[in-house]
């Protein structure tokens, strides 16, 4: 069981010290008289955006939006992605209200405070992960119709899950990209010693979340949920994340698997599993986490 501190980065290493996870403490910063900082505030008019937002639109959630394999809250997908029959990526169609309640989460700055924070988390700690993250981003805008998810984040999408109670049963996100971590934040009016914790079963842990948490992981390659929080409280979440169908587009030459013959394709994979090789060797040593994030900066300040 662990605690996830304000000011204090907690590390999730595997047995060659490589960072699997991290608890990201928040940003520094003194607290006001009433013992709170501007994070709490901002994650305060957060929970009460997406409470409003789910509150107004009562009626007009579909089951899917609602009754997910996740569990059951509402929630609404910004940003790109790519299946269902598309040639080519694209952003989440909305049209109607949810085409309003896009712009008016995209443009909030909280949420955008939010987005960047996370961003940054994950070039903290995985940075040859985020420098992979960045080109592929980099290659699909312009191509089709993608954008960030967010100003200044290096994702291609997000999630807002609106709660009013949400609780993530135990699942992974087999869809993500699993060399991409993504970053999770919870947020809402609960006891955290009530409930709330964030648990990752391949790793045996079991995090006590307190509102305004945030977590970077392999939500594609590591089982994770959340356990209830009591009647009469709140809990919502923001998770960034990239499709694998996105890096797979780009990866092949911004084609579709279909598009390629066999052969043309087993020279483009390689052999079994030597993608998971490239993947695990995205993910930083600890010990080697200063050289990493060195490299990155100096890739990025060319």
């Amino acid at each position: 069981y662990l605690t996830l501190e304000r000011r204090t980065t907690k590390v999730v290493l595997d047995s060659k010290r490589r960072i699997v996870a991290v608890l990201l403490a928040r940003p520094k910063e003194e607290p006001d008289a009433l013992g709170k900082t501007s994070w709490d505030y901002s994650m305060e008019r957060l929970a009460a955006l997406f409470d409003r937002i789910r509150r107004e639109h009562d009626g007009q959630w579909t089951g899917e939006d609602y009754n997910g394999r996740r569990g059951r809250f509402t929630s609404f997908g910004i940003g790109g992605s790519f299946g269902g029959g598309q040639t080519v990526p694209g952003n989440l169609k909305k049209d109607g209200w949810q085409a309003e309640v896009e712009g008016e989460l995209r443009a909030h700055p909280d949420l955008q405070r939010l987005a960047r924070w996370g961003s940054e988390g994950f070039a903290q700690f995985f940075p040859k992960a985020y420098a992979f993250a960045a080109d592929i981003m980099e290659q699909l805008i312009g191509r089709g119709d993608v954008t960030r998810n967010m100003p200044g984040s290096v994702y291609a999408a997000s999630t807002c899950n609106l709660g009013p109670r949400t609780v993530c049963l135990d699942h992974t996100d087999h869809l993500n990209y699993p060399g991409i971590p993504c970053v999770i934040t919870g947020f809402g009016n609960y006891n955290p010693d009530e409930g709330g914790d964030l648990f990752l079963l391949n790793f045996g842990l079991r995090i006590r979340f307190p509102p305004g948490s945030t977590a970077i992981l392999s939500s594609a390659g590591v089982r994770h949920g959340n356990t209830p929080v009591p009647e009469g409280q709140t809990r919502y979440s923001y998770t960034q994340y990239t499709a694998g169908g996105l890096v797979r587009w780009v990866s092949l030459g911004f084609r579709t698997v279909g598009d390629m013959k066999d052969a043309h394709r087993s020279r483009v994979y390689g052999a079994p599993g030597s993608d998971f090789k490239e993947q695990l060797g995205r993910l930083s040593i600890y010990d080697e986490l200063e050289v990493d994030r060195a490299a990155l900066a100096a890739k990025f300040s060319r």
